[in-house]
């Protein structure tokens, strides 16, 4: 039985780490309010650019929707690709968050008790492997560009995302956007990381002298 108990904290714990780095990712893409203030601060000097964006975002949450800018075709056809790997990323998440409430049902059915602890320790391990996961993403940061493309040919198998300089989406969504928006996403991971690992080492220290 511990063994079983074990398993599934450390199971949750990995399924937790992922799901709030893949959320983060998930809300900087539907935010809109980080548009509008990239586009004031990059001085982005493209007409009705935020109605461009809530057509993409439309575009890119829901799979029968269709493009109404007036894009280039191979713009389109990297959004094509674009669109294939947010529904995957939407997809992830809806199964791990599945995943992850099945992990915890199972831990309250082999073991009440132990619970309220084990819930703790999950909590307390996904917040230290988000942490580790974060600084070696932060690594990126050294040389942005060349992080940028490797993402692009990890994620991709085609070369669609290389546009001309007077693209529409590169006039819209410069490099200092992409790099203000992983600056979002890791802060964004840190701070419930450290929120996390706050309330777990408090819950540990507070709880140190009690048996389960």
């Amino acid at each position: 039985m511990k063994n079983r108990l074990v398993v599934l904290v450390i199971v949750a714990a990995v399924l937790l780490s992922a799901l709030l780095v893949l959320e983060n990712f998930k809300l900087v893409i539907f935010d809109s309010s980080f548009y509008s203030y990239e586009f004031e601060k990059n001085k982005v000097d493209v007409p009705n650019a935020n109605s461009i964006v809530g057509d993409l975002q439309n575009y890119l949450k829901y799979p029968s929707a269709e493009l109404q800018t007036d894009f280039s075709d191979r713009e389109k056809l990297h959004l094509v690709d674009v669109k294939d790997l947010v529904q995957k990323l939407k997809l992830t998440i809806s199964a791990i968050s599945v995943f992850v409430l099945l992990c915890f049902a199972f831990l309250l059915y082999f073991d009440r008790k132990t619970f309220l602890k084990n819930f703790i320790d999950i909590l307390f391990y996904s917040s230290i492997t988000s942490l580790a996961v974060l600084i070696i993403s932060s690594l990126m940061f050294i040389n942005f560009t060349s992080s940028f493309i490797a993402f692009h040919q990890m994620f991709f198998t085609n070369d669609l995302y290389i546009l001309p300089a007077d693209a529409l989406l590169i006039r819209i969504f410069p490099e200092q956007f992409f790099i203000d928006a992983a600056v979002r996403i890791v802060k964004g991971i840190g701070l419930i990381a450290l929120l996390g690992l706050g309330i777990s080492v408090w819950y540990k220290l507070a709880n140190r002298n009690k048996t389960f």
